[in-house]
């Protein structure tokens, strides 16, 4: 065998999920990356990029594959010939040295487009402070208040990314950043208000045909406010009791009972407590100390 390496057939219908890689000298190729040759692949061993450069070559072929591994913050070059044989592909691959601008639109994109990123929002507007609820209950069951910050946040991204998105290398790596072997690519956000409240979200970041960065399907995951860690939905108040609360944590779920069309009552207790039964139907009720009344 030429260079002491036996080829090796693989049946076409399962070359998607078996690779045969060799590390050998081999004739070069372009030196840009094709963008539907390109993907992430996170804390992955070399088995494993294997496999995903094995699913983006060409068939048949030469073609150069990118990986970016986003959380060891390494890059991946490898030049891939698929050579058909009756029935068969001959699999050969080779890694080989990344050129340094390609290193540093590494760097240049892992800064911009974090796996967590911290967002602060300024200048809220009067329907995410209402009624002295805080920023979290707001966002939670308000959808004005929501769009303002999932607006915020789609901006940051697109702002952020529209300085770097230039040049071969970037583009290239951006799209691979974006593309993970189970779909495109989700990310943390994490958001503090002005009051001190606290949202966690999560986000799909992709990019268009223009090499546009977009945040789209942002989720909320968990909301807290004064301490307390608030439902995310009308049904996520059933069967719950929440205790040691202040001033400001009953006007948080009153804003939340409001925006939800939430029957509730207030009674009074020397514990106060907020109590919402399992039942649906039930109102829920509000257990505060009241004065006592003269007779």
């Amino acid at each position: 065998p030429e260079n002491g390496v036996s080829p090796v057939n693989i049946p076409s219908p399962l070359r998607a999920l078996m690779l045969v890689g060799f590390f050998t000298a081999a004739p070069s190729l372009p030196a840009q990356v094709d963008l539907s040759r390109a993907a992430s692949c996170d804390s992955c061993t070399a088995q494993q990029r294997s496999q995903v450069v094995t699913g983006l070559a060409k068939v048949p072929g030469e073609s150069r594959v990118l990986i970016v591994d986003a959380t060891q913050r390494s890059l991946y070059l490898y030049d891939v010939w698929v050579d058909p044989e009756p029935g068969l592909f001959h699999v050969t691959m080779d890694e080989i040295t990344a050129p340094p601008e390609s290193l540093q639109a590494r760097a240049n994109v892992l800064k911009r487009l974090p796996l967590q990123k911290s967002f602060e929002p300024v200048d809220v507007p009067s329907q995410c402070v209402s009624e002295g609820s805080s920023f979290a209950a707001n966002y939670v069951s308000d959808g004005s208040c929501r769009g303002f910050l999932n607006e915020l946040v789609r901006n940051s991204y697109r702002n952020s990314v529209q300085a770097i998105v230039a040049g071969p290398w970037v583009v290239q790596i951006v799209t691979a950043y974006t593309r993970t072997p189970t779909g495109s690519r989700r990310v943390k956000i994490d958001v503090r208000a002005p009051d001190g409240s606290t949202l966690e979200l999560e986000g799909t970041v992709t990019i268009t045909l223009d090499g546009d960065v977009v945040v789209t399907d942002l989720v909320l995951t968990r909301a807290v406010a004064n301490s307390v860690e608030l439902p995310l939905n009308s049904a996520g108040l059933r069967g719950q009791t929440y205790s040691a609360f202040t001033v400001r944590v009953i006007n948080d779920f009153r804003r939340l009972f409001s925006n939800w069309s939430v029957e509730n009552a207030t009674q009074c207790s020397t514990r106060q407590r907020i109590v919402c039964p399992p039942d649906p139907s039930k109102p829920c009720v509000s257990y505060i100390s009241c004065a006592p009344t003269r007779p």
